[in-house]
């Protein structure tokens, strides 16, 4: 799966069942590609509020388009779309995350 090109809004388009939330600007135009090692910070968390992954004081660290898949393709197409710096919040579909498919 892959990202499309969204000119008008300077940036990617994500499929749907992936929503961006811009929290924060990064400081660079730079957007990772398959095979870079990126780090963040996340917390995930479920429909029910509950907290299913947090990486508190040490970033996460993980290759895009590694196989086997290290993270859930949400996240993974998702940080595709950031730049160094930006801070967002992703609401990811089921079909990205925890099931067969994701």
């Amino acid at each position: 799966l892959e990202l499309s090109s969204d000119e008008e809004n300077g940036g990617f388009r994500l499929p749907w069942g992936i929503r961006k939330r811009l929290l924060q600007k990064g400081i660079s135009e730079e957007r990772p590609i398959s095979g870079d090692e990126v780090k963040v910070h996340l917390q995930g968390k479920l429909q029910d509020g509950n907290i299913s992954i947090t990486s508190s004081d040490e970033a996460f660290t993980f290759v895009i388009d590694q196989r086997p898949r290290e993270v859930i393709q949400g996240l993974e197409l998702g940080v595709q779309t950031m730049t160094k710096g930006e801070v967002a919040e992703f609401t990811i579909a089921p079909r990205f995350a925890y099931d067969d498919l994701g």
